[in-house]
Parts: C-alpha cells; structure tokens; sequence
C-alpha cells in the first residue's frame, strides 16, 4: 500500500496558466518535500475582479468546498465511494494537511479556502491586497486607474487563523498599494497598510520581514524592488534563492 501524503493545492492568477508553466515548478517544489501536489482549473479571467468579493467566493467554493461534489478537495479528500477515479491513483491523506497557495487572483481565491474546510491548514499567498488598482500605467507612473475594494481580504474575514497565513508582496505592487496615492504615505507604506490589513500582523513600516515568533512564522514580507509578478523561476533568480527569508 501506498504511504498516503498531505495536499498541496495551487492556484495561479489571472489568465497566468496560459503563458507560463510556473504551476509546474511549484508543484514539483511541493511534491519533493512530501506533499500530493495538484492545481486548479478555474475562470481567471480578468473581468472576474469585476464582481469582487461575491466573484471569489464562488471561485474558492468550487475548489475548496469539500462537502460540494466535483470540488477539487472533495474529489481528493472525501470520494469515499471513489466516483472520480483518485482514490487508487493519488496517495493523498488530507488529514495530515492540506496546504493552499495562490498568486494575485490566485491568491485572492485560495485565501478564502478556509471559509469553506475546515481540511484547510496553511496558506501562502502572493501578491495579495484589500484594495485593487488597475492602472493604465503602473508604478512608477500610475495613471489612469480605477479601484476595487476587496473587504472579504480583510484578516477578520478568513477563517483560517492568522498563525497559518504568509503573505508576500513586492514593495512596487502596482495593483495593491504602490499606486495608492494616500496623503502621508509612500508607495512602500501603502503597500504595508494593505499586507497588514490582510495578514492581522502589525510591524514597524521600515521592517520588511513582519512574522509571528511562533515556528509556523506566520505574517507578511515586503519583496524590495518587486513588482506584483515577482515569481521568477529562472534558476538563480531573486526568487528561487533558497536563503531568502521567506
């Protein structure tokens, strides 16, 4: 018999799948330190931010409700009666976990997991925010934009607890706050104000690095000089460095 494995589940943003294969490399991340890694198929288009928080609920629903058959986690974690066809093909014990990642609206979807299974136990999100700008130019030009709020972000909206969340963003995010333009702030700040928000964590505006003492390091990171995309897979590159602190 197989020995069975938690889950790994990602999510990747905006009509990103169809450009790159990064979802790959993250999956093989993932299953080289034991996990059953998968991703997700979902509508991610970009006039999905249109409807906001109602948009990405329903998005994070048909993936994460594990009490809603053909969901990604009821296929994998509760097909009892294995009417899908995993049971004998994916070693996956979603009692020893199930962690969530997602990227921009990826990571909007997959921070709502927990709201609906309780299977959900960590969560990574990249290039995440309560507050959207759409610019027709980004940073450092940010013009012609328009917002979108995002309360359902917020960190007392999400029911997995702040100790099992990281959030990481980049300090020139032109869609969550280096495009704000609130009196008193700069572009780092803005992007700050949001993370904090989201993360429940609250740490000096000059530190980068704001996570729990505790061993899960729960919290946010402030990329320096990264933009909303900062995952760069190239071999080398700032993002693959084993030594960063994330």
């Amino acid at each position: 018999m197989k020995s069975k494995c938690p889950l790994y589940v990602y999510v990747d943003g905006t009509i990103s799948g169809d450009f790159d294969d990064r979802d790959t490399v993250f999956m093989k991340e993932m299953a080289a330190r034991g996990y059953v890694a998968v991703t997700a198929d979902y509508d991610d288009a970009s006039m999905g931010y249109i409807d906001g928080c109602q948009g990405f609920e329903r998005k994070s629903q048909k993936i994460f409700d594990d009490s809603t058959v053909g969901s990604v986690l009821h296929q994998l974690c509760q097909d009892d009666n294995n009417a899908f066809g995993h049971r004998n093909d994916v070693p996956v014990d979603c009692n020893k976990g199930v962690a969530v990642n997602g990227y921009s609206q990826g990571s909007h979807v997959t921070a709502l997991a927990g709201n609906f299974s309780p299977l959900v136990t960590a969560g990574l999100y990249w290039g995440n925010g309560n507050r959207g700008k759409l610019c027709a130019m980004k940073y450092p030009a940010c013009s012609m934009c328009g917002s979108m709020d995002v309360p359902c972000m917020n960190s007392n909206q999400i029911e997995l607890p702040k100790e099992k969340r990281r959030y990481i963003n980049g300090d020139k995010d032109s869609y969550f706050g280096a495009c704000e333009n609130w009196f008193g702030r700069n572009n780092r700040n803005n992007v700050i104000d949001q993370l904090q928000a989201i993360s429940g964590m609250t740490c000096p505006y000059s530190q980068n690095n704001c996570f729990s003492p505790n061993p899960n390091q729960a919290g946010y990171y402030v990329a320096i000089g990264e933009t909303h995309d900062f995952m760069d897979v190239t071999p080398g590159s700032f993002f693959m460095n084993i030594y960063n602190p994330w």
